[in-house]
């Protein structure tokens, strides 16, 4: 009987500590209102927009894979984008292509800053520019001349637009 006694005297006890289910003690209160920043700040948290000279690299990776390409496989970029037959002086003048691509791909990696960031996105915009955007909108009065193959000549439209505004937004932000 003793025993049951001190058991109801401490459960009386601890239950009278516990806060009741309905009162407001157990609800959380807002201790600081959060601030809504801009997206610049969104950005600061993970490092801000991306580095110049990652974008150097991934523009220099993107035109080498190009030159490579019009190197080794001049009627597969032709086809591929276009509908039209390959003919041998078509195939010359894009494996000719291959060299000067190279050669600005080098000469990209070896500037630093912003020179590197400038001419990657000239080399970006001009080539989007003069090929798949003037290819599609007919911007400088000549177009691709023949028919374009869809969903393939999507990836140098969407890819020059993407490297175009990463290089405005790099040089904006510097």
């Amino acid at each position: 009987m003793n025993f049951s006694l001190l058991l109801l005297a401490l459960c009386a006890t601890a239950s009278s500590a516990l806060p009741r289910l309905h009162s407001k003690a157990i609800a959380p209160t807002v201790m600081v209102q959060a601030n809504v920043q801009p997206a610049e700040s969104a950005l600061s948290l993970r490092g801000g927009f991306i580095e110049a000279e990652l974008y150097k690299k991934i523009v220099c990776g993107a035109f080498g894979l190009y030159a490579l390409q019009f190197l080794v496989t001049p009627e597969k970029l032709v086809t591929d984008h276009f509908d039209t037959t390959v003919t041998p002086s078509l195939k010359f003048w894009v494996r000719g292509t291959a060299v000067p691509t190279a050669v600005a791909v080098y000469g990209l990696m070896n500037l630093e800053g912003d020179a590197a960031t400038k001419g990657c996105l000239a080399l970006s915009a001009g080539v989007g520019l003069l090929y798949p955007w003037n290819a599609k909108f007919n911007l400088i009065g000549e177009g691709g001349g023949a028919p374009l193959k869809y969903p393939m000549h999507y990836v140098p439209e969407v890819l020059m637009a993407v490297l175009t505004v990463l290089g405005v937004g790099i040089l904006a932000k510097n």
